[in-house]
């Protein structure tokens, strides 16, 4: 008899979990605003690499501005000399939600970059855990030197000052 009613109780909340779970259907990926970083030169050290960056998040719905830092790592090949650039990804969440400080912590992906005297590298997108905020790389300064890199990308990054409202 206990079995019996503790089967059903189980049921029921089973049923009634997956009716919530459609009721409330997860929010489509949309755009939160862009994050512009500017890494500093780099060198190449056969194992991967590790460059500073200084980044500012332009938020699309929120109307504001938050500047962060960083390094952008490299685990992988990574031999050569590169020069600065400048990187701007589209900062993708659920429903295009923004926040102040929502980018503090660590995004990671695939990343490749040939460059010999001059031309773009590729950073494929970064994609944070958690919180499902994706960088979809949009614009590349492209940078000069000869490099050669192939690996997974690290870019830490925290914020270094309050957000402005625009």
């Amino acid at each position: 008899m206990r079995t019996t009613i503790i089967a059903l109780a189980l049921s029921t909340l089973a049923v009634a979990s997956a009716e919530a779970a459609t009721s409330f259907p997860a929010k489509p990926m949309r755009q939160a605003g862009t994050l512009t970083c500017s890494i500093e030169p780099g060198v190449g050290l056969v194992f991967g690499s590790t460059r500073p960056t200084s980044c500012q998040f332009v938020s699309n719905r929120g109307g504001f501005v938050q500047p962060y830092g960083g390094q952008l790592d490299r685990a992988g090949l990574d031999l050569g000399i590169a020069s600065a650039q400048s990187i701007t990804w589209r900062v993708v969440t659920p429903g295009g939600a923004s926040r102040t400080d929502m980018l503090n912590g660590m995004f990671t992906g695939p990343s490749a970059e040939a460059t010999v005297f001059g031309g773009p590298g590729t950073q494929v997108s970064f994609e944070f855990g958690g919180d499902r905020v994706v960088l979809e790389p949009v614009a590349h300064s492209g940078q000069a030197g000869f490099n050669l890199a192939a690996g997974e990308g690290r870019l830490g990054i925290g914020s270094t000052a309050p957000a402005v409202i625009r």
